[in-house]
C-alpha cells in the first residue's frame, strides 16, 4: 500500500471514530439541524397580528442557519402563513413544532435512543 492510500485510509478511520464518539456523547447526527429548525419555528410562533415583518423573518432565518429565500418552501409546506406583511406559524406548523419539541425532549431524557 502506498503512503497516500495509507494516509487516506487512516483519515477515514479517524473520521469514523470521531463520529462514533460524538454519538456516544449524545451528539446524534441531525440533532443540530432539528434544534435549528425548532428555534426558527419558535420565532414565528406568535399571534397573526404580531407576525414577523419581512426584515424580521429574514433575520430569523439567517440567525438559525437558513437562507431567507427558503421562506417560500416553508409556506408551500404549510408551516408558515403570510398575511400582508406579517408572517407567523400556521396551525400545521404548530403541530410540527410540538412533535419536534417532544422528540427533542425525549432524546435529551434518553440519549441512548
Amino acid at each position: 500500500m502506498d503512503e497516500k492510500a495509507l494516509v487516506a485510509a487512516l483519515r477515514q478511520i479517524a473520521k469514523g471514530l470521531t463520529e462514533a464518539a460524538a454519538v456516544l456523547d449524545g451528539d446524534v447526527p441531525g440533532m443540530e439541524r432539528t434544534a435549528r429548525r425548532i428555534a426558527l419555528m419558535r420565532r414565528f410562533d406568535v399571534p397573526p397580528e404580531k407576525g414577523l415583518d419581512r426584515e424580521e423573518a429574514s433575520k430569523a432565518f439567517r440567525e438559525n442557519g437558513y437562507k431567507p429565500r427558503s421562506f417560500g418552501g416553508w409556506v408551500r409546506r404549510g408551516l408558515i402563513e403570510r398575511d400582508g406583511d406579517r408572517r407567523y406559524l400556521s396551525a400545521r406548523g404548530r403541530d410540527v413544532l410540538a412533535e419536534l419539541s417532544a422528540r427533542e425532549q425525549q432524546a435529551a431524557q434518553d440519549p441512548q435512543g
